[in-house]
């Protein structure tokens, strides 16, 4: 479900009011979680629209600054690597949004407003493509694709290490047709399957490794 008005600004005046530390290290642990998530986390947009804020201020920074100036070494160094792990992430998510396209079309609650646009776009192009590359030089019975049938899907069956980033109950683990509870004390690190754990990682009370 997409976040409501209220919530996004919540989110927004809790980015507003970390240092800028906290919110790099809140970009480089969600960019930990989408890389190793098997799907798509929830988008943040109030976060990256607060590390651009930054990079625009430290690109101001260094335009005053001499080029031989140990500060604006230090500077531009931080500019890079902030740039590199924002990079990073969004191109994670797109690879996603790329690889499972018609699956986030029909379930676009953790994309971002600019996904969600990007992914149509995206599907739009896949279909044409198929159409005039392939489709067309098939006999007619052939020509049509079920997209239900042929949509790929996250394996969130898939089992991921974690740690608990507080401490958690009765979290519910199913394996072969089985079901477990299991308690997880805060920094405990464990192997479970993705669905079983994933709630806890969207929610930030875990995090992937």
């Amino acid at each position: 479900m997409a976040e409501s008005l209220e919530d996004t600004m919540d989110s927004d005046f809790e980015y507003r009011r970390m240092t800028i530390k906290e919110v790099v290290e809140k970009i480089e642990e969600a960019w930990q979680n989408e890389k190793l998530s098997p799907e798509l986390l929830p988008a943040k947009p109030d976060l990256l629209e607060c590390l651009v804020e930054h990079i625009k201020s430290l690109d101001e920074s260094l335009s005053e600054l001499s080029a031989a100036d140990l500060v604006c070494s230090i500077l531009k160094q931080e500019l890079d690597r902030i740039k590199y792990v924002v990079c990073n992430y969004l191109k994670t998510r797109l690879q996603k949004i790329e690889r499972y396209v018609w699956y986030y079309c029909d379930h676009p609650s953790h994309l971002s407003q600019e996904e969600t646009k990007y992914a149509k776009e995206f599907a739009s192009n896949l279909d044409t493509h198929l159409k005039e590359v392939v489709l067309q030089h098939l006999p007619t019975n052939f020509q049509d694709i079920n997209k239900r049938k042929a949509t790929l899907k996250p394996d969130t069956t898939r089992y991921v290490f974690m740690r608990a980033l507080e401490r958690k109950s009765n979290i519910t683990i199913k394996v072969s047709g089985y079901s477990v509870t299991l308690d997880v004390e805060e920094g405990s690190q464990v192997v479970l399957p993705y669905e079983s754990v994933s709630e806890l990682v969207r929610e930030g009370s875990a995090k992937l490794l």
